[in-house]
């Protein structure tokens, strides 16, 4: 009579690897690696020590890579670049910029910090070809010189649309009403032409829009501060 070999079900499970657990548990396993804490990233007491992601889990295989890559890009939030010598994002300061197009297309969660008493150095095309479709968008204003400003600076956003998410924070006292109509019009759909702005601060809104955001002048500032 032949033996029958019966394996406990110890045994089974010593023959567990990383790839059979269920697709949401290594999802979930990917997020602890790979995402940094909300806005970790993008404060000025970042430590790189405290909060760091391990990518090398995308260099176990081609299926972890696969798997692993989306969440990677699309679940961190990358600051964006908006010097002109560089257009690449970076997931924080101190991590190399994103060069490739291809990882650069799987970001969806945008952070930029701009001046608003410096001449903005992107275009209104430019603005609305990186962050149209984007799943957030947080804009933080701030300004260096009090009598030297204007939100010029924000109308190069006005023709992004499709955002999930948008917030504009910072240094946005002195024209509150222009920033809510903002926050819709980029969060309106793709193809959506939106009724042109109208409040308090339209005259200094439209003043900017006609010199394409350099006038900056101390009497702007404080016809805005005003409002």
């Amino acid at each position: 009579m032949s033996q029958v070999k019966i394996e406990s079900p110890r045994m089974k499970r010593a023959h567990l690897n990383f790839l059979h657990l269920p697709g949401e548990i290594r999802n979930e396993i990917y997020t602890q690696l790979l995402v940094l804490p909300r806005e970790s990233n993008i404060l000025p007491f970042y430590d790189c020590n405290l909060y760091d992601i391990y990518p090398e889990i995308l260099s176990v295989c081609r299926k972890t890579h696969t798997e692993a890559l989306p969440i990677l890009y699309g679940l961190n939030t990358f600051i964006a670049n908006t010097t002109p010598t560089s257009c690449f994002p970076r997931l924080t300061p101190f991590h190399a910029p994103v060069q490739s197009s291809a990882m650069v297309a799987l970001i969806r969660r945008y952070y930029v910090r701009i001046r608003l008493d410096y001449q903005p150095s992107f275009s209104f095309e430019r603005a609305r070809d990186a962050f149209t479709g984007m799943e957030e968008l947080t804009v933080d204003v701030f300004r260096m010189n009090f009598d030297r400003w204007s939100p010029g600076v924000l109308t190069r956003f006005e023709g992004v649309r499709g955002v999930k998410n948008v917030r504009i924070v910072g240094s946005t006292y002195g024209f509150p009403r222009y920033v809510e109509w903002l926050e819709g019009c980029i969060a309106s759909a793709e193809g959506v032409d939106v009724e042109g702005f109208e409040g308090e601060e339209q005259t200094v809104v439209e003043n900017v829009r006609r010199c394409d955001g350099r006038t900056v002048g101390r009497e702007l500032g404080m016809n805005i501060a005003e409002v």
